[in-house]
């Protein structure tokens, strides 16, 4: 049996338990929690980004005792901080840092979410199915059992979530540039 809470998130309750996220992540990781505050300045719209994903799922089940999103930031970040770091015709290009930050959070979350959650009923949830934990899951439903679920169709997941975690002003600028097609299909050359 899955423990779980309400999570029925507002805004502000995602900006505020975000905050307690972001807390805990720089209380255990301080260089993650470093590349967290150099991404606030270098491009802000990352930080929205985050907080999209992570009210999408953040009620979702810890892996071991870290959970899921906490993972899936960590992941986006470290991908920023590498593309920031690398030494290749990319290095200066602000674009392709924010590129390699929304590919790492794609490809993390696909990694992470091979999962479908079944409650008392046998009524699913998996992340492919567009629908935010936060949405379907109510604690009167559980309880809960995880099982691994297969995609088949990873370049749709990774559509799904590209579009779940892309401001509007950025989708444009990351099309006409090419790195919304290689993000969606899995190609960005991040070097990791």
């Amino acid at each position: 049996m899955m423990k779980t809470t309400n999570l029925f998130l507002n805004e502000d309750q995602i900006s505020r338990t975000f905050k307690q996220c972001m807390t805990s992540i720089r209380r255990e990781d301080s260089a993650c929690f470093s590349i967290y505050s150099l991404i606030q300045v270098d491009w802000p719209e990352a930080v929205e980004a985050m907080k999209i994903l992570y009210g999408y799922l953040s009620a979702i089940p810890s892996i071991a005792d870290t959970p899921v999103i906490v993972l899936i930031i960590k992941d986006g970040l470290n991908a920023y901080n590498h593309a920031r770091l690398r030494v290749k015709e990319h290095q200066h290009s602000d674009l392709y840092r924010m590129a390699a930050f929304i590919d790492g959070m794609v490809s993390s979350t696909c990694k992470h979410m091979q999962v479908t959650i079944i409650d008392a009923a046998y009524d699913e949830w998996s992340v492919k199915g567009q629908v935010a934990f936060t949405d379907w899951y109510s604690p009167k439903r559980g309880p809960y059992t995880v099982k691994s679920d297969v995609v088949e169709d990873t370049e749709r997941l990774r559509h799904l979530i590209y579009s779940l975690l892309s401001l509007n002003n950025i989708k444009s600028i990351m099309s006409e540039e090419g790195y919304a097609e290689a993000i969606v299909a899995g190609r960005l050359d991040t070097g990791l």
